[in-house]
């Protein structure tokens, strides 16, 4: 498809181009809005430490976290994903106290979940919601801020925060959202080699069904693929486009 493979599908005809920047992304300063729908996951405590002590710029950082578990359970995988971050990492070098005004956790019965979409769903609400009010429940929204949706049991590499933004720079395009699926932690990056969500089958639905690679990029790849794990944009791409919220119990991949 030669759309996935050239900035612009015809290059003398700067209709067919992507839009440019309304505003330069700041590596250093741009606001990043993190969403996490966690489920019964006992590595969401981890998950907030490695997203705060791996960044650049930790107080840029806003997390809104759907939090599922159990009630009247004591297992660790219902235990309170920000508490557990207190009892679990707070050291001389690292206080979750600094951090709480960065989290909004919206608790809700597992018994009540419907489902990673709904979930899903749900974050994209408590976004619009803080951009539309004047009271926002976490902080305050701009259309020209980031969006950064991810599973609750994450890794990432220094400075990630500023890597991203280097990175959706690099595409000159205001549309655009960077998705991969997350690599293991043994990954050897010398390589430098990223999946490429580009080969779909058709379900009741399209999805993902495999990966290619790419080696050596020097920016991200068009291609046709998206994956909810890891996906970074413009917050007005979820304010304009949220998760579907009439899709209950339904999940077919990515």
């Amino acid at each position: 498809i030669d759309v996935a493979d050239s900035e612009c599908s015809d290059p003398s005809d700067p209709s067919t181009c992507p839009p440019p920047f309304t505003t330069t992304p700041d590596p250093e300063a741009s606001i990043i809005h993190v969403q996490i729908a966690s489920y019964r996951d006992r590595l969401c405590p981890r998950t907030l430490y490695n997203l705060f002590t791996q960044a650049s710029n930790p107080s840029r950082i806003y997390v809104r976290l759907l939090l599922q578990t159990l009630p009247g359970s004591d297992l660790l995988d219902d235990a309170d994903c920000f508490t557990q971050l207190c009892e679990t990492y707070n050291s001389p070098t690292f206080s979750c106290t600094s951090h709480s005004s960065n989290v909004l956790t919206v608790p809700l019965s597992s018994l009540n979940s419907l489902g990673p979409t709904s979930a899903r769903s749900k974050l994209s609400s408590l976004l619009l919601h803080d951009y539309l009010s004047p009271s926002p429940l976490l902080t305050s929204v701009a259309p020209s801020s980031f969006c950064l949706q991810i599973d609750s049991h994450m890794s990432f590499s220094p400075s990630y925060d500023a890597s991203l933004l280097k990175t959706y720079a690099s595409t000159k395009n205001e549309y655009a959202i960077l998705s991969t699926y997350a690599s293991p932690l043994t990954t050897d990056w010398s390589t430098l080699e990223v999946p490429n969500l580009c080969m779909l089958t058709w379900t009741h639905t399209f999805r993902n069904w495999g990966t290619k690679a790419c080696k050596n990029l020097s920016a991200p790849k068009l291609t046709t693929g998206w994956g909810a794990g890891v996906s970074f944009g413009r917050v007005h791409a979820e304010i304009n486009v949220g998760v579907d919220p009439f899709l209950d119990g339904v999940f077919d991949g990515e």
